[in-house]
């Protein structure tokens, strides 16, 4: 804005001063002068044409407190992401445990018939981690898909230079990134907790056909 306001003053005291001599060269008001004259009076047409250009621009120039607002945004935009994909990490891990469970669960299958309620409350308890697991990546999701929101609506609404433009579409591409890593996740979670559900069904039916065969020797 300070700029803006420098260049408009500069260009109003060259007016000036193309007025001043303008009426200095009328007021002598020598044929020699005539062409002088004349190029004096399309100079002030093109700077007066120049000032009106400038003043339809001026809602185009941000004050340095806008431009300190969209950096404190900008900022806040990228602990946000960072913090998403701290969170994906943990998620990552978490994922890892289980499909380590899974396939030590799987190794061991064979041994599930002489298991009792314990292997059925481990499983459970991996059950109640899935779910929990769940919620928080979908509610993780649901906050990138809003951080996206509100970045596509600083692009479109807001007065950016090419750097800043170009500083918040890499911003844009990361959490695009982390929203796909993230559906990918859950995908993965569910796949987890079908063949988490798979291996109870499997140990029931284990300890069911466990306790006929007991009960068929002691009859």
């Amino acid at each position: 804005m300070v700029l803006f306001i420098v260049l408009l003053l500069t260009l109003i005291l060259s007016v000036g001063g193309i007025l001043a001599t303008f009426f200095l060269v009328s007021n002598r008001a020598q044929p020699a002068d005539q062409d002088k004259k004349t190029r004096l009076l399309e100079e002030i047409a093109k700077n007066k044409d120049t000032i009106h250009g400038l003043l339809k621009q001026r809602k185009n120039f941000r004050s340095a407190t806008q431009l300190d607002s969209i950096k404190k945004e900008v900022s806040t935009l990228k602990k946000s992401v960072s913090q998403e994909e701290k969170t994906l990490e943990e998620l990552g891990e978490l994922l890892q445990t289980a499909q380590q469970n899974i396939e030590q669960k799987e190794v061991a299958q064979q041994d599930l018939k002489m298991s009792g309620e314990a292997e059925v409350e481990k499983l459970d308890a991996l059950l109640a981690v899935y779910e929990e697991v769940s919620t928080e990546s979908i509610d993780l999701e649901q906050r990138l898909a809003q951080s996206m929101k509100n970045l596509e609506s600083i692009l479109n609404e807001v007065s950016l230079t090419e750097a800043q433009r170009g500083q918040l579409d890499d911003l844009n591409e990361a959490m695009n990134i982390a929203g796909t890593n993230l559906r990918n996740l859950i995908l993965e979670y569910e796949a987890v907790n079908g063949r988490l559900t798979a291996l109870k069904s499997q140990h029931e039916d284990l300890e069911g056909e466990y306790t006929r065969l007991v009960e068929e020797q002691l009859g």
